[in-house]
């Protein structure tokens, strides 16, 4: 999950993206729990 959320992330970054928005589970059954956290917190996503 972190490997996959971080491409993700990286791809975002080369947007003109402002705002990204969680309304999943990221870490409920997932490896990492504690790294997946940690890139919300460094790309200021807003999880809810």
């Amino acid at each position: 999950m972190q490997i996959a959320l971080q491409a993700v992330l990286k791809n975002i970054s080369r947007r003109e993206v402002e705002i990204i928005y969680c309304a999943g589970d990221l870490v409920v059954y997932a490896p990492f729990p504690n790294e997946v956290i940690d890139l919300l917190k460094e790309y200021k996503i807003i999880a809810f």
